[in-house]
Parts: C-alpha cells; sequence; structure tokens
C-alpha cells in the first residue's frame, strides 16, 4: 500500500510538472510573437499585452497600427489552447488516479473479507486430496451482485435466522438461491468451511444442492439451487386451496425427507447432524419433491463418534427436549424433529398449537396423549381422512408416535 502511494505521488507530480512545462511553452510563444514593448508583470510571470507600442503599456496611446491584428488572435489562440490542454491533462491524470486507487482499495478489501470468511482455509481443504472437491465454484461478488439485480428486495425467498436467500440468474442463464448469510464466528469459522466442503460433496435427490459460495463480500454468499415450489410449511399452512395437499403426496414427501435425514447421517461422506429439521426448511421441487435445505446449524461429526456438546439450538416446537436439557447432540435430535412434521403431515395443525385460553401446547405431546387415549383419528387432517385407509393411517401415526418419546429409529 505504501509503495502504491508512493507511485500516485509520483505520478501526480509528473503531471503537474507536465501542466507547468505546457504553460510556459504556451506563454513563451506569446512573448516571443508581442510586442515587446508592452508587457505587465504579475509576480515571477510577464503576461504580454498586444494593446500598443508604448513603452510603459499606456493604453490611453493611440497605436500605431491595429493592435487586434491576425498574429496576435492567434498568438492568444495558441496561448490559450496550451492552457486548456494542459489543464485537460491534469485532471484526466487526477481521474484515473483516483481510479486507480479506489481500485486497489477495493481490491484489497476483497482479499481482507476472503481471509475473514476463511477463504484461504477453504482454498487449502480444496486443493488437498482430503477435501478436494471438483464441483464446488467460487463466485466473484459481482457475479452474485448481477444475479441478484444488486440484492433487489423484490428478489427475495425467505429469511431466517441464518440470513437473508435471494433469487438470482447466473450469466448462463441458470436460476440460484444465493443465501446472504450473517457474520460468521471466527471461532466456529473451520467448522464453517468444513460445511460447505461437506454439502458440496454431498449428492442426494432429496438434499438442496450446494453449487458454490463467495467469501470476498462483507458477508459470506452461499449458492444453491433453485426449488420453485416453496416450503412445505406454505403446502401445509398458507390458505391456498391450489397446493395439493393429498395423502398421497403427504406421505411420500415423508419418505423423502426419512431418506435425506437417514443418508445424511448413515451415508455422507462424513455424518452430518443437520439439527434444524422443520417444514420451512424442506423444500418442494416442481413436481412437489422434497429437498432438505439450511444447513446453516449443522454440524459434521467423526465417524466414531456418536455426540458432540454443543449449545443448544433449534426451532421451537420442533426441538428435542432431551437435547434442550442436555445440551448433547445426536443423530436422535434430527429424528425427533422428524417425527414432528410427520405429525404436521398427519393432523395439519403447526407445531404449537394455542387453545382459547391462549396457552400454548406442543403438537407432539397432544398428539402422543391422543394415540394413548385410542382417540387420535379425531385429530387428523380431514383431508387424510378421506384420502388413506385407516390401516395406513394408524401405522404411520404409531410411527409418529415412536418418533416423539423413543427417537431411536428412522423410517425408510
Amino acid at each position: 500500500m505504501v509503495m502504491g502511494l508512493r507511485s500516485a505521488v509520483l505520478i501526480m507530480q509528473h503531471m503537474i510538472f507536465l501542466s507547468v512545462i505546457l504553460a510556459v511553452i504556451a506563454t513563451e510563444a506569446v512573448a516571443y510573437q508581442a510586442n515587446t514593448g508592452c508587457r505587465s508583470r504579475c509576480g515571477e510571470v510577464t503576461i504580454p499585452y498586444p494593446f500598443g507600442t508604448s513603452g510603459d503599456c499606456n493604453i490611453s496611446v493611440t497605436p500605431n497600427k491595429a493592435f487586434l491584428n491576425t498574429s496576435s488572435i492567434e498568438i492568444v489562440d495558441i496561448s490559450l489552447d496550451g492552457i486548456c490542454l494542459a489543464a485537460a491533462l491534469f485532471l484526466a491524470g487526477v481521474w484515473w488516479l483516483y481510479r486507480k486507487l479506489k481500485k486497489r482499495r477495493k481490491i484489497k478489501r476483497k482479499q481482507e473479507h476472503f481471509k475473514r470468511n476463511g477463504g484461504l482455509l477453504l482454498e487449502k481443504k480444496l486443493s488437498s486430496e482430503e477435501g478436494s472437491v471438483e464441483n464446488i465454484k467460487l463466485f466473484t461478488s459481482k457475479e452474485l451482485q448481477t444475479a441478484t439485480d444488486h440484492y433487489n428486495e423484490k428478489r427475495i425467498l425467505g429469511r431466517g435466522g441464518q440470513g437473508v436467500v435471494y433469487k438470482g440468474m447466473l450469466h448462463d442463464g441458470s436460476i440460484v438461491a444465493v443465501k446472504k448469510s450473517k457474520i460468521v464466528d471466527q471461532d466456529h469459522l473451520d467448522p464453517f468451511i468444513n460445511e460447505i466442503v461437506i454439502l458440496a460433496a454431498v449428492d442426494h435427490r432429496n438434499v438442496v444442492k450446494l453449487l458454490g459460495c463467495c467469501l470476498e463480500t462483507e458477508f459470506p454468499l452461499l449458492v444453491y439451487e433453485f426449488i420453485p415450489n416453496g416450503t412445505l410449511y406454505q403446502l401445509m399452512h398458507d390458505q391456498n386451496e391450489e397446493y395439493p395437499r393429498s395423502w398421497d403426496i403427504r406421505i411420500r414427501i415423508a419418505a423423502e425427507v426419512s431418506n435425506a435425514v437417514s443418508y445424511l447421517h448413515s451415508s455422507a461422506s462424513v455424518p452430518i447432524f443437520h439439527r434444524d429439521i422443520k417444514c420451512s426448511n424442506i423444500l418442494l421441487d416442481e413436481k412437489f419433491r422434497a429437498k432438505v435445505s439450511d444447513f446453516g446449524t449443522s454440524r459434521s461429526i467423526g465417524i466414531d463418534q456418536t455426540h458432540l456438546t454443543t449449545q443448544v439450538q433449534g426451532t421451537f416446537g420442533y426441538l428435542d427436549p432431551e437435547y434442550f436439557q442436555s445440551s448433547q447432540l445426536t443423530e436422535k435430535n434430527d429424528v425427533y424433529s422428524f417425527g414432528v412434521v410427520l405429525v404436521e403431515l398427519l393432523t395439519g395443525k403447526k407445531p404449537i398449537l394455542t387453545s382459547g385460553s391462549q396457552e400454548k401446547k406442543g403438537l407432539v405431546y397432544y398428539f402422543i396423549s391422543s394415540v394413548d387415549q385410542n382417540h387420535f383419528l379425531d385429530i387428523l387432517d380431514p383431508q387424510v381422512l378421506k384420502d388413506g385407509q385407516k390401516e395406513e393411517l394408524v401405522a404411520v401415526s404409531y410411527l409418529a408416535k415412536k418418533g416423539g418419546t423413543s427417537r431411536s429409529f428412522l423410517p425408510c
């Protein structure tokens, strides 16, 4: 940076020197052509005036010849042209210097953001054999700014605890979802970068694909495939009669989410605990197939590990009570959250119920109590009762109850 400033100062000095030389040349041209007997001094600069022939430059003296003759006008023109040229060159030099310094500052700021957001750590992992991922892309800030129309609010797909998601279009015409994350805690930088590498390697039809990231901005940006039909929460709870809510679609979505969670726990290159399975984190594609999304709070563990002790994170209503009490993160926590989703699909109700007295209670406990008392059919969604076979509804209901109690299962 010091060398850059020195270079800038040197260039500025050269521009000033050039301007002075041009001005002097122009002035000397006038001095050479003008009447030498008529000068007016101003400091060290002699400015000639072709006003007359009087030695004291008395303009009241009648000149022997016309003072505004052709040659004098040309001399004035030459002088003005030289000064204007020098001024133009000087201003152009100042503008060029300003743009160059601004560009350098911008590049340096991007480099600082890239380093702070873990870019160097990510490059190291990607270049190593262990973390080599061919299909991850490092996007530039300009690419994503253009893709999202400068993060236009009209492009917002959703907001969450981990950031804002925008709809974007890349230069090749492909549609993506750009997640603008919140500031990454420096203490958790390594896990954050690990998640990028891990999720870039995840390849499952029911998990949203991470395409790449951008770390040269103030806030890290993650780029995912775009899923067009919103979330499972919208499907279940928005007052839109056009949404397909048949039992066949619900049970298929449940199976797809189950497959995704099972894959993350058992089949991914490194086991992943999602930590926030809920209806608003389950996206639906053009055929209403489920895709688990939002891995902002996810954690990966070693293959030989069974749990982690972490700060409790999740969403009220989906949060495993045992995890809340012990801070012991295990795969059972995701299973419990999946059980809540399953109960939502069965009942069409939100995970937190509000009674007439405004008293709030969890849907899971209410559902388990209904199953134990053998009147759970009374709280199932009318659409489910209409479409589903009783034996099937009973089997799925008991499965959901098991998820809310023992949490030691995952249906296939």
